[in-house]
């Protein structure tokens, strides 16, 4: 069953309401392993990447020292480490690190003053920045929506922007909104249905839809699609290989959006449960699943 809010998961487990959980907030997991009653379900690798969005429909963050500076701006190290409980890594790509073809990209770190310069280069005046977040959600990427919103705005409002906080409920009103292009910036991530980088670059992100761009982020990059086409096709694996490190490396060089953390969302049980069996990807079957009560 549906329960939203993350206390009363932890509630519903410690009195044995409820059997299972399968995501819990990254900060009880002391308190579940502090209890002998409890188990925490460990996915292993993650296979999720969260990030701060934007639609370049949109004036100021059309601008890509805009985009830049926003990059800077962010203490991804802090959010994992207020958020997180260690349960995630500060992203460095469009995708995690357990991804197919995977490489390093060197993304801006946290540098304020970098941030502040950008800005001054971009020639940007009205540093005013409509941004959103989901209310009554809590998603295995995103643990805490509002905390994690609050922070990043602290971040953007250090280096001179002004940030108009903006929420909506989240399925229908953020997920057809920011779909439909109509935020400027925005929280949202992505788990895989598969470790690939088709699954997080394409499928997820920067596909063309009828050869456009799609409303989603209005990344145009033609020769990213092209690429992306070339490495589906492919039928050797050095030539996806090859293909595909090209593409995050044509994103690289724009960064249409801002990678912030790739975690590892855990879950919980009663101790009398066994069989679990954990994915990264979050599609679990419970048909393996028994209480050795």
């Amino acid at each position: 069953k549906p329960v939203a809010e993350e206390s009363q998961r932890l509630n519903g487990l410690s009195t044995g309401e409820l059997d299972l959980v399968q995501t819990v907030a990254p900060i009880d997991i002391a308190t579940i392993k502090a209890d002998p009653e409890l188990q925490v379900i460990d996915r292993g690798e993650s296979c999720n990447l969260f990030h701060l969005a934007m639609n370049q429909t949109h004036k100021l963050v059309s601008n890509p020292k805009i985009r830049e500076a926003i990059a800077y701006a962010i203490n991804k190290q802090a959010l994992i480490d207020a958020f997180y409980a260690g349960q995630g890594v500060a992203a460095d790509n469009w995708m995690p690190p357990g991804t197919q073809y995977y490489k390093a990209l060197g993304l801006p770190t946290y540098d304020p003053d970098k941030a502040k310069a950008l800005i001054a280069e971009s020639g940007e005046t009205d540093l005013t920045l409509e941004f959103w977040y989901p209310s009554d959600v809590t998603r295995p990427y995103m643990p805490d929506p509002k905390g994690i919103f609050e922070a990043i705005s602290r971040d953007l409002e250090a280096v001179g922007f002004t940030v108009k906080p903006n929420t909506a409920t989240w399925n229908p009103d953020y997920l057809d909104a920011e779909f439909a292009g109509n935020y400027p910036a925005w929280l949202i991530g992505w788990t895989c249905d598969w470790a690939g980088p088709d699954n997080f670059l394409r499928t997820a992100f920067f596909n063309y839809v009828d050869g456009k761009p799609s409303t989603e982020f209005a990344y145009q990059n033609d020769e990213l699609d092209k690429t992306m086409t070339a490495a589906l096709a492919a039928t050797d694996e050095a030539t996806a290989k090859e293909l595909w490190e090209k593409a995050q490396d044509l994103i690289r060089v724009d960064i249409p959006t801002v990678p912030l953390v790739s975690s590892t969302p855990p879950g919980a049980a009663r101790a009398d449960v066994k069989g679990f069996v954990g994915s990264g990807a979050l599609n679990e079957y419970l048909n393996s699943v028994w209480l050795d009560r």
